[in-house]
């Protein structure tokens, strides 16, 4: 991942957050922790358009409250952005992982996951990202 792409992880499970921010982390990769989709987009809010739209990808929980992952991806959407989103769940089911991948989900990832393949799955869809934002120019 680029220096200036993040990796915006949302989960409202502090220690699952805190694991996958230090996993990110130990693998030199940069993230921003949030513990719920209205944190993140207020964040999101804060900055733009000062800085433009957000560099990098989103890792969502699916089962959050207030807001479901499935429920900012929309959010997401709906605010025209497209950075690559992947899905982290212990409770998915085909029909959401299709709904998501639908949408334009990056990958649907279950709980219990391989840290490395995790990792991975994250510097593919930075990557991804940046190649996105340099065909744009």
């Amino acid at each position: 991942m680029t220096s200036d792409g993040s990796i915006y992880l949302v989960d409202d499970d502090p220690g699952v957050r805190d694991a996958l921010a230090f996993l990110m982390r130990s693998r030199g990769l940069p993230v921003r922790a949030f513990d719920s989709g209205p944190a993140l987009l207020a964040a999101l809010d804060a900055e733009t358009p000062a800085s433009g739209p957000p560099r990098g990808v989103f890792l969502l929980d699916v089962r959050m409250e207030p807001m479901t992952g499935t429920r900012l991806h929309d959010e997401l959407l709906a605010r025209q952005l497209r950075n690559p989103v992947l899905f982290l769940t212990g409770h998915g089911d085909i029909p959401m992982v299709v709904d998501a991948l639908k949408k334009g989900a990056f990958d649907f990832l279950e709980k219990p996951y391989s840290d490395n393949a995790l990792a991975d799955r994250i510097a593919l869809a930075s990557g991804v990202a940046e190649a996105r934002r340099i065909l744009k120019g």
